[in-house]
C-alpha cells in the first residue's frame, strides 16, 4: 500500500512539475508568478511602512556579501551535475527553481527603486567581468562536472556542493553586475539599431524555438564544424525573423498589442 501511495505521488509530481507544458515559455510562465508575489510585497511594504534600502546594500560590492549565500540556497537543490539553475517547463514551477529566480526578480525591484543614475551597480566591471569569466567559472565548472580535471575532487561531497554553489552563485552575481556596467558604458546613448533589436527581442524569443529545431535537423548530417552549424544557424534564424518582424509584427495589431 506504502508502495502504491509513494508511485501514486511520484506521479502527481511528474504531472503537475516535470511534463512539459511551456517548453521555452517558462520563463514567461515564471514572470506571472512572479508579478503576482511582487504585487503581494508592495502591499506588505505599505501596510509595514518600509522605505528605502541603504544604496551601500544594493548598489555597492556590500551587496555580494548578502546577495551569494541567498542565492545559493535555492542553487543548492538544483541537479549536482550541471551548471547554473535548473529549468521548469511544467504546469507548475519547481519552488527551488522559481525561488532563484526570485532572487534577482526581487533584487530588480528593490534596485529600480534606487534610482542610481550615477552607476553605482556594475562600475567594476572591467575587473568582475574577467574574474567571473576567467576564474570562477572554470573553476566551478570543473568542480561540478570535472570538464577539465584540474580541480581536485573533495572527499566531503557536502563540501564540494556547498562550494560549487557558492562558485555558481558568485559567477551569476559578478556576471550580472560586470554586464550591467559594460553595457552602461558602452549602450547608455540613444542608439537605434540597438533599440530595434530589443524591441524585436521578444517576437523572436516567443518564434524562434521550431525554426532552430527544424534548422539543426536540416544541418545534422552536414560534414562541417559544429561552431559552423551553430554560427550559420544562429544568423539565418536570427536574420529571418527580423525580417518577419519588420513585415510582418511591429507596425501591425500584433506588434501594437
Amino acid at each position: 500500500a506504502n508502495g502504491g501511495q509513494s508511485s501514486g505521488l511520484e506521479g502527481l509530481y511528474g504531472l503537475l512539475f516535470q511534463l512539459p507544458v511551456f517548453m521555452h515559455l517558462w520563463f514567461l510562465w515564471f514572470l506571472c508568478w512572479l508579478v503576482v508575489a511582487f504585487v503581494l510585497y508592495t502591499l506588505i511594504a505599505k501596510a509595514l511602512r518600509i522605505e528605502m534600502l541603504p544604496r551601500w546594500l544594493v548598489c555597492s560590492p556590500f551587496s555580494l556579501l548578502w546577495l551569494i549565500p541567498l542565492t545559493m540556497l535555492p542553487q543548492s537543490f538544483m541537479q549536482p551535475q550541471s551548471f547554473g539553475p535548473d529549468s521548469s517547463i511544467g504546469l507548475l514551477p519547481v519552488p527551488s527553481v522559481l525561488g532563484y529566480y526570485a532572487v534577482f526578480f526581487f533584487f530588480g525591484a528593490v534596485y529600480w527603486d534606487m534610482d542610481d543614475k550615477q552607476g553605482q551597480l556594475g562600475r567594476w566591471w572591467f575587473l568582475s567581468l574577467p574574474i567571473a569569466i576567467g576564474i570562477v567559472f572554470p573553476i566551478a565548472l570543473d568542480l561540478v562536472s570535472g570538464t577539465f580535471g584540474i580541480i581536485p575532487r573533495l572527499e566531503d561531497e557536502s563540501t564540494t556542493a556547498m562550494v560549487a554553489s557558492f562558485l555558481q552563485a558568485t559567477f551569476a552575481w559578478l556576471m550580472t553586475f560586470g554586464s550591467i556596467g559594460l553595457c552602461r558604458r558602452l549602450l547608455s546613448g540613444e542608439n537605434k539599431t540597438m533599440r530595434y533589436i530589443s524591441d524585436s527581442s521578444y517576437w523572436l524569443y516567443l518564434v524562434h524555438l521550431p525554426l532552430v529545431i527544424l534548422a539543426q535537423w536540416m544541418v545534422r548530417d552536414l560534414p562541417l564544424p559544429a561552431f559552423l552549424k551553430f554560427a550559420g544557424i544562429t544568423i539565418v534564424i536570427s536574420a529571418f525573423l527580423l525580417i518577419t518582424y519588420a513585415y510582418g509584427v511591429r507596425y501591425t495589431p500584433i506588434g501594437r498589442l
